[in-house]
């Protein structure tokens, strides 16, 4: 009787999964689709954009809240809300506010609202408005499906520009302080340093001038001889120039001497010739 039972049971917990599993498939063929909502922070990641776009394409509707009152910018979210109830599944609507979102404004390039990018194949499409002539939610609605079913074949693809990386925050929040709000103490600061390291430079550049010996005067070969036999026997530097003097009239002596000899014996045998004649 037992086992009886849990069959019947399993049997039961069967049918009910069945059941739930019915019930949540029809409500949601039911639930009609809603324009998703895109900031700076989760486009990249539910979009792709930028690495790949495995997520499908998107259909991106950029609009201003602070132009509410615009009546381009209403037709053109009307005309979302439609297409978003009979989008076909490859094609994702989705919304940006750049009233709180200028960082997307600024990726894309956009300045006029509304503005429509079609994100598919890699590639980015601009959808044109101009062809609307009347604010009128129907026709834009009817322009961008025929866009995004096949018109975007006619216009060349543009490259999806890269998600800001923080070196690029950081230099854009730099440039726009230094140039909405210069701080004037960083100013002079940084000119007071300029002059210090010049300043700096130049006392050592003396300093190291001043601190260079004298160079000695220069001296002729045989007082640098003189000089260094001084400093080699320690007799005074004074006596070496003397010694040199008495030393060069020496030299001069003995080559005196060598040439009266040579004139001697010349005279001799001229003498002796006279006193032959006379003889």
């Amino acid at each position: 009787m037992s086992l009886k039972m849990a069959a019947h049971l399993r049997h039961l917990s069967l049918l009910g999964c069945l059941y739930c599993g019915v019930v949540l498939l029809s409500s949601a063929s039911c639930q009609p689709l809603e324009v998703i909502k895109l900031s700076d922070t989760n486009f990249e990641h539910q979009t792709q954009a930028a690495s790949g776009q495995t997520t499908g394409h998107w259909c991106v509707l950029f609009v201003d809240s602070s132009l509410a009152e615009d009546p381009w910018q209403a037709a053109a979210e009307d005309a979302w809300h439609t297409m978003a109830e009979d989008a076909d599944k490859a094609t994702v609507m989705a919304k940006v506010d750049l009233a709180n979102n200028r960082g997307l404004a600024k990726r894309f390039g956009l300045s006029s609202m509304p503005a429509v990018l079609l994100f598919r194949d890699r590639g980015m499409y601009a959808i044109s408005l101009a062809g609307v002539r009347s604010p009128d939610a129907d026709k834009l609605a009817a322009a961008v499906t025929a866009f995004v079913e096949g018109g975007y074949e006619q216009q060349e693809a543009a490259a999806v520009p890269g998600e800001p990386t923080l070196l690029d925050a950081a230099k854009e929040a730099a440039n726009k302080y230094i140039k909405v709000a210069p701080n004037p103490m960083l100013i002079t600061g940084i000119i007071s340093l300029g002059v210090g390291c010049v300043l700096f430079i130049g006392f050592m550049g003396l300093g190291i001038w001043y601190a260079m010996p004298d160079k000695p005067p220069r001296q002729r070969p045989a007082a640098a001889a003189a000089a260094a036999e001084a400093t080699e026997t320690g007799a005074p530097a004074e006596a070496k120039p003397a010694k040199a003097a008495v030393a060069a009239d020496a030299g001069a002596g003995a080559v005196a001497g060598d040439a009266g000899d040579d004139e001697a014996e010349v005279v001799r045998p001229a003498a002796s010739r006279a006193t032959r004649r006379r003889a």
